[in-house]
């Protein structure tokens, strides 16, 4: 669709691309400084590299937008918010992958080299064999923590899989997987970590990734409260969607 080498600050907002062509759709990983928001990648799914967006690892920036039956959602320096369904692998590479929620994809987020992945509502509905977050080898010192991972059951399914050493690992949330976690070494582990009764999600098949009442997801994140006025009592959630924020869904698409 495009790709330009050496482009400097694009931006797009409110783009929707979709095609069943066996190309990329944007891709501008040897410039800087780009930026997409609420914007919808759809149905690219031939190829070996059918992806939504491949921008610099540098400075991009991928924020409120979606990412529907691709191999790959993005690659970026910073994606947040997003919602990512039915791609092969949701998240690729980034350096922040936080509050994304990630439905029925063979791989959710794999890590690169120093990746921060945060807060990320991961599901998979079918008996997953996939991973839901994969530091692969090469890609060491990520930081995982307030991640729920669900669905990946299937057999060989991992909820995190590390082969690659791991920086910091913690306070991450898991429901119905075949194995929890399958790590090589391990620097700082802040624990925390939760093996849920029950799915912590209100109705994820219909798109409903906010927390229900009760569960241990609720207010156990860390660090374990907000930054703000003393006064504030309120606890951060695990996962992408806090709740009591009014979101139900794919954040930035209501």
């Amino acid at each position: 669709m495009f790709a330009a080498s050496n482009l400097n600050a694009v931006y797009g907002y409110d783009l929707y691309l979709h095609s069943t062509s066996n190309i990329w759709y944007i891709d501008l990983r040897n410039g800087g400084q780009h930026c997409f928001v609420h914007c919808k990648f759809e149905n690219l799914s031939g190829g070996v590299t059918g992806s939504g967006i491949y921008v610099s690892l540098n400075s991009g920036s991928i924020t409120n937008c979606q990412f529907l039956n691709l191999k790959l959602g993005v690659t970026a320096n910073i994606a947040k918010y997003n919602y990512f369904y039915n791609c092969t692998t949701g998240l690729l590479n980034c350096r922040d992958s936080s509050n994304n929620i990630v439905h029925n994809c063979s791989t959710g987020v794999s890590a690169g080299d120093g990746s921060r992945i945060d807060s990320n509502s991961i599901y998979h509905s079918g008996a997953s064999t996939g991973t839901g977050i994969s530091a692969s080898s090469g890609n060491s010192g990520s930081s995982i923590t307030n991640n729920i991972i669900e669905g990946y059951s299937g057999s060989g399914g991992k909820g995190i899989s590390g082969v690659a050493d791991i920086a910091i690992l913690g306070y991450n949330a898991f429901y119905n997987n075949a194995t929890n976690e399958s790590l090589a070494d391990v620097l700082i582990d802040l624990g925390g970590d939760q093996t849920l009764s029950a799915s912590p999600f209100v109705n994820p098949g219909a798109g409903d990734f906010s927390l229900k009442a009760t569960g241990g997801a609720l207010e156990t994140a860390w660090p374990g409260a907000w930054y703000g006025p003393a006064s504030t009592t309120n606890k951060a959630d695990i996962g992408a969607v806090q709740k009591g924020a009014g979101v139900s869904g794919p954040p930035g698409w209501l």
